[in-house]
């Protein structure tokens, strides 16, 4: 039986100048992401320093954590509607913290999730940003439709791509990995990009698609 997905999640945006620290996810969905996890009963902010150990090997003060993305007035995070593999997994209530002043060291060490851990330059990370934009444009979707994406590009976490046109666009996905879906529509409400480097129309949308709205693939 699948482990129960509890349906929290919680990420890290760290930065050393204009560089962005970034992995390789090596489970459903893989993507350029940032380093990113479950609660599993644990706080949003312990669990936001225990990814980053974990996955890229940074140990980080919880002193030096700064809100970038969810509720201050809410217990949990914001809900979006992306899939993961565990069992209810269909979508998340996120919260995404960044680090003030640099990180402790530069050395990073994958682990857990991560394939790879490395640091992107910009031209890189906007790159997988613009490549995701493509995936989305293609599709006729809005960037807002984090789970749909997913699901068209990755097919059902259980399975992965098992019809045609699921594995026409994972290959065209695997020939030039963009970044994750959840991680584009985050770092965007996040106002982490400039927007100054689009080049694939995106439909806007002023709002975000509901969760319960989005296909869980079963």
């Amino acid at each position: 039986m699948a482990e129960l997905c509890d349906n929290k999640s919680v990420g890290m945006i760290i930065t050393d100048g204009d560089r962005l620290l970034m992995i390789d996810r090596g489970n459903y969905p893989r993507c350029k992401a940032l380093p990113a996890g479950h609660l599993d009963g644990g706080s949003y902010p312990e669990m936001a320093i225990t990814e980053v150990s974990q996955e890229v090997g940074l140990e980080v003060p919880m002193r030096d954590l700064l809100l970038a993305f969810g509720e201050m007035q809410s217990v949990d995070g914001i809900a979006i509607g992306n899939p993961c593999k565990r069992e209810g997994g269909s979508n998340h209530k996120w919260r995404v913290y960044r680090l003030a002043g640099p990180p402790p060291t530069l050395e990073l060490k994958a682990g857990d999730d991560a394939k790879q851990a490395f640091w992107a330059t910009r031209d890189e990370w906007q790159h997988y940003a613009i490549r995701t934009e493509y995936f989305f444009s293609k599709l006729g979707l809005s960037w807002t439709e984090v789970g749909a994406l997913t699901l068209a590009v990755f097919g059902d976490p259980k399975t992965g791509p098992v019809t045609d046109e699921e594995k026409i666009f994972y290959a065209e996905w695997e020939s030039d990995p963009g970044l994750e879906p959840v991680w584009y529509y985050v770092l965007r409400m996040a106002n982490f990009f400039d927007w100054t480097f689009q080049n694939a129309p995106v439909k806007k949308v002023a709002a975000p698609v509901p969760a319960d709205e989005v296909p869980d693939g079963n």
